[in-house]
Order: structure tokens, then C-alpha cells, then sequence
């Protein structure tokens, strides 16, 4: 079976290099981006399985990202799951409208985003070329 490809977008290094680390123990091929705009460059050359992305970033923010992925015919089924430290309800609404599969709260239990990844990597159809 193929190595599913996992692309980590947040401006703290904390978060994708522990992140990266536990998902890379999992068995996880992981891309790193530190801002939405890069994430986009990324995707467009290398296209991952699945997206974790903060919303708070510089250049492009998690919500654009999101929203941008969804735009492109080719990325658009791609499980994107929004990892935050943003709480409220508004916040949480705007992000399944921008196309969000699964929105996890900052700090974030382990196992449960673990356990979410798997998940949304079997359920995902891969999109026809």
C-alpha cells in the first residue's frame, strides 16, 4: 500500500514539527508549509492526501487556503482539516463553508487527530484525472 501524503500548514514551528513527527511515526509521507501561500505552490507541484491547516497565517490564511483548494478541479476532494486555536462558533461555521472536512480545536488531543486523519484518508475518493 502506498505512503498517504500528509501536507502540515501553520506558522508555528512548534505545531508542524511535532505534528510532522507523530505523523511520520505513523507510517505518514509529511509536507510542510508555513503559510497558505505556500501550501498553494505546494499542492499545485506535489498533492497531498490530505491538509491540516491552522487559520491564523501569514500571506494567505487557512480559510483562503481552504477555499482555493476547493476552487481547482483537481484538489478540490482533497480531506482538509482545519487545526486551530480559534474556539468560537462564527469561526467554526465559516470554515465548513469554505469547504472544511473536520475543524479541531487548539491545544488538541493526539490520538483524536490521529484517529480523524485515518479516517477521512479511507473515506477519501480519489478524484478522476
Amino acid at each position: 500500500m502506498a505512503t498517504h501524503k500528509i501536507l502540515v500548514v501553520d506558522d508555528q514551528q512548534a505545531i508542524t514539527c511535532s505534528l510532522s513527527f507523530c505523523l511520520i511515526k505513523e507510517g505518514y509521507e509529511v509536507l510542510v508549509a508555513e503559510n497558505g501561500l505556500d501550501a498553494v505552490k505546494m499542492v499545485v507541484n506535489n498533492t497531498p492526501d490530505l491538509i491540516i491547516s491552522d487559520i491564523m497565517m501569514p500571506e494567505v490564511d487557512g480559510y483562503e487556503l481552504c477555499r482555493r483548494i476547493r476552487e481547482y478541479h483537481k484538489t478540490r476532494d482533497i480531506p482538509f482539516i482545519f487545526l486551530t486555536a480559534r474556539t468560537t462558533d462564527d469561526n467554526k461555521v465559516k470554515a465548513i463553508q469554505m469547504g472544511g472536512d473536520d475543524y479541531i480545536v487548539k491545544p488538541f488531543d493526539l490520538q483524536e487527530l490521529l484517529l480523524k486523519v485515518r479516517r477521512k484518508l479511507e473515506q477519501r475518493v480519489p478524484a478522476s484525472p
